[in-house]
């Protein structure tokens, strides 16, 4: 079954870009370009629970644990450590559980 999805012309900003779009999914070039379904993906793929899980992965945990060492030269810590930071004190639960974060 398909997504679908809503716009309340009463809130529309013409002069805002994100909305801008939003209408242009509903024109005649929107609809004749497959606009639509670029947008489906868009919103399956950048989204709040793909990126919490891309933080969490080991290159990301790499590239922060490297900038810590520069802040603090000297500095002991892994990536589970961090891991941890984030998940239990960066990151919101619901990123990280439930059905939509997996």
């Amino acid at each position: 079954m398909g997504n679908f999805y809503s716009i309340n012309l009463n809130e529309i900003n013409p002069r805002k870009s994100e909305d801008q779009e939003k209408l242009f999914l509903f024109c005649k070039e929107g609809l004749a370009k497959a606009v639509r379904e670029e947008f489906h993906e868009r919103v399956q793929s950048v989204n709040r629970f793909v990126i919490g899980s891309l933080v969490r992965s080991d290159s990301v945990l790499s590239v922060i644990r490297r900038e810590l060492r520069k802040l603090s030269p000297g500095l002991k810590i892994d990536n589970s450590e961090i891991s941890k930071i984030m998940q239990n004190e960066v990151l919101k639960r619901d990123v990280l559980e439930g059905e939509a974060a997996e």
